[in-house]
């Protein structure tokens, strides 16, 4: 049982707003990882249930009254002052105590809603098993029931329109709530998403495989590294997903042209040789660059590819390897490449032999084909002619990009059966 004399502490306005900004920095205070990582829904769900406020409520409809005799001091009788001498005199009176069922939150009536009528009582508040209720003392003094029920009724009135303003600026709040939660934790991901997009930019660390022999390196490449991707954050799923660094994919994609330049010089490392056979001597340098796996026809989403470089179970890397055969296989190659990967800035290349005489009408026609494509994003320069640059994106989601790159090497006609 305690004491409470409602609308008194201060403003509504005030703790609602008070309540915003609790909710603002406890989203601002949650770790970077696990809000990444969060299930939104849940999350949001959780913070609902912390916030959402319950309004108060009164059932004057079901008001009962307990009556009783106390002794009540001269001076709180009407007539004091007339014919009382010592107001510290007491006088035995009834004393009727009206009982109001209450649901809700008692600490919300301690604030001025907004709008609000300018009015108070003493009230005594009584938390029990059985539930809630606010009580109110009426002293009998005249015996006059008609007056009673009028002073019961105005209370009552009184209270009922102060809890009615708080119940519609409560049940507002309430009703804005998930929006403001939602707006809160979209504005702090979207902030530790740019912060993760910016860093997976300046490249994955990475270290050397002292163990390599010389022998195997490809001339103008640095010695073997490992590969460490750094997170990046999917902004649909709210999970890290595994990168390549742009410095790491453009070594890869440096190993692949000096191999396949070395093949345009040395005809009978070409002769009679297939697509996986030629894929192997890609497979032959890339292994030993790097720490890490690259597998030749290792299943994927969709299919099987070429060359695949994967980090914990995540492929990061993927390159196709086909012989030309006209713009609609070159076309169904992107889509094949579309059908093995599934992260967020994933890397790829597509490896062109060219047999045919005229290689520069085949550059041509890539250069031609690929801004038709349906997933095609922009053209992102070229390295030389036969190394050309371009981003995709991953099926049913434009923000989840692939770096493309196309490398052309020319295998002319007669040199291969």
């Amino acid at each position: 049982m305690s004491t409470i004399k409602p609308f008194t502490d201060g403003y509504l306005d005030d703790v609602l707003r008070n309540i915003l900004q609790q909710i603002s920095d406890k989203v601002g205070s949650e770790n970077d990882s696990y809000l990444l990582g969060v299930n939104e829904e849940n999350y949001i769900e959780h913070l609902l249930s912390e916030f959402t406020l319950e309004a108060p409520e009164i059932d004057a409809e079901a008001v009962t009254v307990t009556p009783s005799e106390k002794m009540i001091p001269a001076r709180l009788h009407p007539s004091a002052g007339f014919f009382m001498t010592d107001e510290d005199v007491e006088y035995k009176r009834q004393v009727l105590t009206f009982h109001l069922p209450f649901q809700g939150d008692i600490n919300l009536l301690r604030f001025q809603p907004n709008p609000s009528i300018l009015w108070s009582h003493v009230f005594i508040h009584n938390h029990s098993e059985n539930g809630q209720d606010l009580s109110f003392e009426i002293i009998n003094f005249s015996n006059d029931g008609e007056q009673i029920k009028r002073e019961k009724d105005s209370l009552i009135g009184n209270l009922a329109t102060q809890i009615g303003h708080i119940r519609n600026q409560v049940n507002g709040f309430n009703n804005s709530l998930r929006q403001e939660i939602e707006s809160r934790f979209q504005a702090r991901k979207k902030d530790l998403l740019s912060k993760s997009d910016f860093l997976s930019q300046l490249g994955v660390p990475v270290r050397k495989n002292p163990k390599i022999p010389e022998t195997f390196s490809v001339p103008g490449i640095n010695p073997p590294k490992k590969i460490i991707p750094r997170p990046v954050i999917s902004t649909t799923a709210g999970k890290p997903d595994p990168t390549l660094d742009l410095e790491t994919y453009g070594e890869i994609l440096q190993i692949i042209q000096d191999v396949g330049k070395q093949l345009e010089r040395m005809p009978s490392t070409y002769k009679d040789k297939h697509e996986e056979e030629l894929r192997d001597h890609f497979l032959l340098f890339l292994e030993p660059k790097f720490i890490g796996s690259a597998t030749g026809e290792t299943f994927n989403k969709e299919g099987k590819t070429d060359i695949l470089l994967r980090y914990e179970g995540s492929n990061i890397f993927i390159a196709e390897n086909k012989f030309w055969s006209g713009e609609k296989n070159y076309s169904e190659t992107i889509d094949q490449i579309l059908g093995y990967l599934t992260w967020r800035d994933s890397k790829a290349a597509i490896v062109i032999f060219v047999k045919n005489a005229d290689f520069s009408s085949v550059i041509q026609k890539v250069k031609d084909t690929t801004p038709s494509h349906s997933n095609f994003i922009s053209y992102d320069g070229e390295k030389d002619e036969t190394c050309i640059k371009y981003k995709i994106h991953l099926n049913g989601d434009k923000n989840r990009n692939i770096f493309l790159t196309v490398l052309l090497f020319h295998l002319p006609e007669g040199e291969i059966l």
